[in-house]
């Protein structure tokens, strides 16, 4: 997925669009139970901080979101918290 997404970044080029890329990524990690969720947020951080310190400058991450991103574990369907997110984070 990262690879992917890599290859967008090389595709629009920011330096020639710089006005088109002021985002923040969001990652979000459906069903996952409450227990969990601190864990999932920590791995995930984790493996993307290492992919963008291998990549350097030039991953996606840095040059289409300026570095911003969310990691959001979002409930299992069941979980109250399911519909508490939906308020909390309107599209």
């Amino acid at each position: 997925m990262f690879h992917r997404f890599q290859d967008g970044a090389t595709i629009f080029d920011p330096s020639s669009t710089s006005d088109m890329f002021t985002s923040r990524l969001a990652i979000i990690i459906k069903d996952v139970p409450k227990q969990d969720r601190v864990g999932i947020v920590h791995e995930f951080r984790s493996k993307f901080t290492q992919i963008v310190s291998e990549e350097g400058e030039d991953n996606f991450i840095s040059r289409l979101h300026k570095g911003q991103m969310s990691i959001l574990p979002w409930p299992v369907f069941n979980d109250p918290g399911f519909y508490s997110t939906l308020s909390a984070n309107p599209i």
